[in-house]
Parts: C-alpha cells; structure tokens; sequence
C-alpha cells in the first residue's frame, strides 16, 4: 500500500467516524428535547422532569445499540468471527500414531541345580545315550554334544527372553549309506523335573547347519541357543532327533 493510498484511507476513515458521532449527537438531541416538549404540552410542567428522566435511558440504550452497529468489530461489520478461524467445528487432532508396543521379555530363568541326571520325556520308542564329547550312534546316525557355553540370551520375539542362557553345539555324522536330511530338533532340558529351555530362534548365537542334506559320511556341526540357568555345576540333558534316530546327551555345565 502506497503512501496516497494509506492518506486516503485514513481520511474516509475520519469522515465516516465524524459522521457517526454529528448523527449520535443529533439522536440524543431529538430523544432528550421532543420528549420534553411534548410532555410538557400534554402534561404539565411538573411531570416534564420525569420524562426527561426516562429520555435520557432511552437516549443511552440507542447509543449503545448504534455504536455497537456502527464501530468497527460490531456484529455489522463482520469481523472477528468464530467461523473465520479456519478450524472444522468437531475436529479432534488425534496426534501422532501411538507407539507400538514393546513385546514383554523375561529377563531371568531361574532354575535348580540338582546333583542327578536330568530326565528328558521320551519322544521315540528308543533313545541313545551319551555323555559330553562322546559320539552316539542310532539308526545310522551319530551325534555328538561339542560344546555347552553359558551365554546371555537376547530375546527378540513374543516367548523368547533375556538373560542367563546356553549356546550348545553338536556335531551330526552320516554313517549310513544314503543321504541323510538335516531337519534335526534340538531340546535342552534341566532340573529334576526336566524343565526345558527356551528356544531362542532368533539369537545371534545360534548357528545352522548350512546345508540341508548329509551324503554318506559327511558331518555337520549347528549350534542352538536356548534361556536357561547356565550356573557352573549345572546338570542338563540335550535331546536331538535327527533322521530315524532320537538322542540324549548328559552334561554339566562347565565341565
């Protein structure tokens, strides 16, 4: 806007404004003296200060009411309104996505420490049996338990903890005369009531076979992770079922 512009504006503005106030003075004039008169006519004298008394609430009341039409942020002028805002009537601002919610981990298993062999449920009719780093042949299968490291367990899915766990390590040779498919099972048991570890799927200490199928005496070694009491001194049973055959390796953890 140009310097002339904003003189112009500014003197409309005056002009309207004492417009307002000659044609609010003239109102006033009217009210307060035909009132007056006119009584005074019809009435008397005496009764004119009563009338003068009203006219100038009268007067009041048509003041305001023309002020409020006439000055600007008056219902006339249409500012100010609510519905400017730009806002929908209603709308709620749900805000942002809500956070989704931490799959609960246990952080510890705790567990015995018994001094006799753990039992493990019998999955086949018949088990073999062995103790640490000795080979166990079923069924044209042999497996050995290599290592049972204590580890600390990171849980990343729903059923999986965090905490005091066990890496085992086995070892699975062919000794037959056909290829053998690695879809091994490997379960942890501990404690006089063979109590099973948790399988912990997606642990970084698990390690796979790396391939699918032994040919004839060809060996494989994978380890599993599981959450367990991993205390030295701790006895467990290492359950695999491998091919035809089922196995039980009895250890102690540290040894």
């Amino acid at each position: 806007m140009t310097d002339s512009t904003r003189k112009t504006t500014s003197s409309a503005e005056e002009k309207n404004a004492t417009g307002i106030v000659a044609l609010v003075h003239g109102i006033i004039a009217m009210v307060r003296v035909a009132p007056a008169r006119i009584a005074a006519i019809f009435l008397g004298r005496h009764k004119v200060r009563y009338i003068v008394g009203i006219s100038c609430v009268v007067a009041a009341v048509v003041l305001l009411l023309v002020l409020w039409v006439l000055l600007p942020g008056g219902s006339g002028s249409g500012s100010g309104s609510g519905s400017d805002s730009g806002s929908t009537p209603g709308a709620v601002d749900s805000g942002p996505p809500p956070a989704p919610t931490p799959i609960p981990v246990q952080t510890v298993l705790p567990g015995p420490a018994p001094t006799q062999a753990v039992q493990v449920p019998p999955m086949t009719e018949t088990i073999a049996t062995a103790g640490p780093n000795e080979d166990v042949t079923d069924k044209g299968v042999t497996v050995r338990l290599v290592s049972l490291r204590p580890i600390q367990t990171q849980g990343y899915a729903r059923g999986e903890a965090t905490g005091d766990g066990l890496a085992v390590t086995i070892v699975v040779t062919n000794v037959s005369d056909k290829d053998l498919p690695l879809l091994a099972d490997v379960g942890l048991f501990y404690g006089p009531h063979s109590a099973p570890g948790m399988l912990q799927a997606l642990d970084g200490h698990n390690s796979p076979f790396g391939k699918q199928t032994l040919a004839p005496g060809e060996s494989a070694e994978r380890t599993v992770a599981f959450a367990a009491p991993n205390k030295a001194g701790t006895p467990v049973a290492v359950q695999v079922l491998v091919g035809d055959g089922s196995f039980v390796i009895q250890a102690t953890v540290g040894s």
